[in-house]
């Protein structure tokens, strides 16, 4: 029988099955199951079990365990819905042990390597570690805590507020643990698990170089493993860190810059949450790097673009928010459109990235998304624009020199003074342009205002003539390539045909040199059947002498003779290095085709092809009538002799 086991972990007691090398665990107050080991023991892979938490188990009724003890963390839910998801993916047999434990009078045995929670067991001392590495951590917690849940409802200008949020945050984390339990990994996965551990323990440390793990990446390496409990890759921390080497290698090596932590915020969002690329003026490089993800959301619909101007109220990030800020605007500003609309992206509590700005009453990164293009007329989920935030601001700061002169001294009462006549006639001016907009935006809400429609109507038409604006470069650059490419074919053409004087001497001399040859070739051949054609002759009709002969006459029309060939021999080089003309290539590219002869070998295989065919004229004629086969016979003598006259190459 499968043993159950108990054990208590974090404080939270709990029955314990372990299955496939996976510790299954069900809460004893509530019975709720851990989907994650689940899904574990049903053979899933990380990313593909974090999908089907998010899709499938975290849009019901779950509770999610971040913090704590490694084997207790996971999502967990109630006990059916844990049975139904084992039933769902077939692993209700192997976990049915688990779910059919029923307590008895004996209590199961304690699970094998069980340690209590933190709070049952002494606490190490606090000066284990080197004081430098100390600060480090404290630094890093300190920052990562001051990442609110964006409830941009609460005052952020209450100091009660901030100081008592950071109070509980470092109160939250003043127990020190190990640090495999701040990365909040499995333990069971050996190889992701130490992975993760050296990644965190160099990102916490002062260490400024590259871990030799990314150097030298193992095989099993996944660099988009998540290393510490709030689910941040290691894109995640050098970003925020302003490592921009680090980044890049991260990259190179595979890192997934659409990965995001259990928030939704991609490694972008975290960074601005950070000074470190602001002291290092380093954000513009960093956004090339990873610019496809501006358009990103997280789990709250908020982008960058919020995040930053959440970042204005908290202390010693208000010069850090402009800058990346200006940055992020300055990166959209080629595209008009796309910057208006991520501007007036809404939350789920409706708010803007100006109208945060606009609560805080950061007046310059107000006046900076304006200039950009973002709406001050766009309502949160209360009803309040920018504009109303501002002048809710502006009614809070009006009381605030009285306050301001009560603690003064009587110098900077004196101080004062000189400029009241000037601080008056500012005050009447604000109120005079308050008065004036609300009689003109905030009097009658139901209907649009007319300055909000004339500017409505202007930005339409302007987004429009920017559109087609578009459209006209993109065509007129498609235009400008073929046109490029064009004009290199037409250069490489010219290249190739250009007139070269020195190519043009040599291909004449050799023209020469090859006429000459080909006229000695004509006289041996011709020499050569003459002198065949007159021993042919003398071995068939003997010479008979005869004394009345004239050797005078017989020289002169031996003269004639020879003059009359060298004429016909000069006119048959001439045709033969004459350019045919064009119905003569053409024959001769017909005969090339048909009998499968090079273009440049028809004339060379003109005589054998013609004898072929006469041949098979012949064998033809001599089937159908066998008498014809002995004049056959007969002219074959009588055409040997012709046969040599018509060796000679025709024109």
């Amino acid at each position: 029988m499968a043993q159950i086991y108990k054990a208590t972990y974090s404080g939270v007691p709990v029955y314990e099955f372990n299955c496939n090398n996976v510790a299954v665990m069900r809460r004893r107050s509530d019975s709720y199951l851990n989907a994650t080991q689940i899904l574990k023991v049903a053979e899933f892979d990380k990313p593909q079990r974090t999908r089907i938490l998010e899709r499938e188990v975290q849009t019901g009724q779950h509770e999610k365990v971040q913090g704590g003890y490694g084997k207790y963390q996971g999502t967990w839910v109630p006990f059916e819905r844990g049975v139904a998801l084992a039933e769902h993916y077939h692993v209700d047999a192997i976990l049915r042990p688990i779910f059919d434990y029923v307590k008895g009078d004996v209590s199961p045995p304690l699970a094998p390597k069980h340690v209590t929670a933190a709070s049952s067991r002494p606490r190490k001392p606090r000066n284990t570690e080197p004081k430098r590495k100390k600060v480090i951590v404290k630094r890093m917690l300190t920052e990562e805590d001051m990442d609110v849940d964006m409830d941009y409802h609460h005052d952020f200008n209450n100091t009660a507020f901030t100081d008592q949020f950071f109070a509980d945050n470092l109160q939250k984390n003043k127990r020190t643990r190990p640090l495999e339990d701040f990365a909040g990994q499995d333990m069971e996965m050996a190889h992701d698990g130490s992975y993760a551990q050296k990644l965190l323990q160099y990102f916490i440390s002062d260490d400024n170089g590259i871990p030799a793990i990314l150097l030298r990446p193992p095989a099993d390496l996944d660099v988009n493993v998540i290393i510490d409990d709030e689910g941040h890759t290691s894109l995640h921390w050098a970003a925020a860190m302003g490592r921009l080497k680090l980044v890049n290698i991260l990259i190179d090596l595979g890192a997934d810059i659409y990965r995001v932590n259990y928030k939704g915020q991609t490694a972008l969002m975290r960074s601005v949450l950070f000074t470190n690329n602001f002291d290092a003026k380093s954000f513009l490089f960093l956004i090339d790097m990873l610019k496809k993800t501006i358009f990103n959301i997280d789990k709250k619909d908020q982008t960058v673009f919020h995040h930053v101007a959440a970042t204005a109220s908290w202390k010693g990030k208000v010069h850090a928010s402009r800058y990346y800020m200006e940055c992020l605007i300055e990166t959209l500003a080629s595209n008009q459109s796309e910057l208006i609309s991520i501007l007036n992206v809404q939350d789920v509590y409706g708010d803007t990235a100006l109208s945060i700005a606009a609560r805080i009453g950061n007046k310059k990164l107000v006046r900076l998304l304006i200039d950009a293009g973002a709406s001050a007329e766009i309502a949160n989920e209360e009803g309040m624009t920018a504009q109303d935030y501002l002048s809710e601001v502006e009614r809070n700061n009006r009381f605030q020199p009285l306050a301001q002169s009560a603690s003064s001294t009587t110098d900077d009462i004196y101080q004062r003074n000189d400029h009241r006549v000037e601080l008056a006639a500012r005050t009447k001016l604000r109120h005079t342009v308050e008065g004036l907009f609300k009689k003109i935006l905030v009097a009658d809400r139901s209907q649009p205002p007319i300055v909000s429609q004339v500017f409505d109507g202007l930005a339409g038409n302007y987004e429009r003539d920017l559109i087609q604006k578009d459209h006209l470069i993109k065509e007129k650059k498609n235009d400008l390539e073929l046109a490029k490419k064009r004009l290199a074919g037409t250069e490489h053409t010219f290249e190739q045909i250009q007139y070269d004087p020195t190519r043009l001497q040599i291909v004449e001399h050799a023209s020469q040199k090859l006429s000459k040859l080909l006229v000695k070739q004509t006289l041996v051949i011709q020499k050569e059947l003459i002198d065949s054609l007159i021993s042919e002759y003398k071995q068939e009709a003997p010479v008979e002498n005869k004394d009345n002969a004239d050797p005078a006459a017989l020289l002169a029309e031996l003269k004639q003779l020879q003059q009359d060939r060298k004429k016909h021999t000069e006119t048959l080089m001439q045709l033969l290095m004459k350019t045919p003309s064009k119905r003569h290539q053409e024959y001769k590219r017909l005969i090339s085709m048909c009998c499968n002869v090079s273009y440049e070998n028809v004339d060379l295989m003109l005589l054998p092809l013609l004898s072929s065919f006469n041949e098979l004229d012949a064998s033809t004629e001599a089937a159908v009538d066998p008498s014809m086969g002995q004049s056959v016979n007969q002219d074959e003598t009588r055409s040997k002799g012709k046969e040599r006259e018509q060796s000679l190459p025709q024109p």
